[in-house]
């Protein structure tokens, strides 16, 4: 595990803690800039979850959904990290009351 990702883990459970979701989301922002500027593929998928759970906490689907595409996108996840991915956009789709495409997501595997 990387420094970035212990930093920020600390940091934004701390924010969490207290409620702060705009403080989490700009500490996971700040340790993707850190990932991608290393090319850091593991850390930087992590990082690009944990901003679609603080963006589920936050109610903000669209937000949610991008990140998790984004995660999908940049690939090189495991084969559990992919199907957690799915599970993650078919959950923002039921909150969306879009039940059929969150379906479809996971039964074509299909995250794009």
């Amino acid at each position: 595990m990387s420094v970035s990702v212990i930093v920020t883990q600390l940091a934004t459970l701390e924010s969490w803690n207290r409620g702060n979701l705009g403080e989490a989301r700009r500490n996971y922002l700040e340790a993707l800039v850190v990932d991608q500027r290393i090319s850091n593929p593991g850390p930087e998928a992590s990082n690009w979850h944990q901003l679609g759970m603080v963006a589920e906490e936050d109610r903000d689907w669209d937000e949610a959904e991008r990140c998790y595409k984004r995660l999908a996108i940049k690939g090189g996840c495991t084969t559990w990290r992919a199907a957690r991915t799915s599970n993650q956009l078919a959950i923002v789709a039921a909150e969306r009351r879009q039940i059929g495409r969150g379906r479809a997501l996971v039964l074509a595997g299909r995250l794009s």
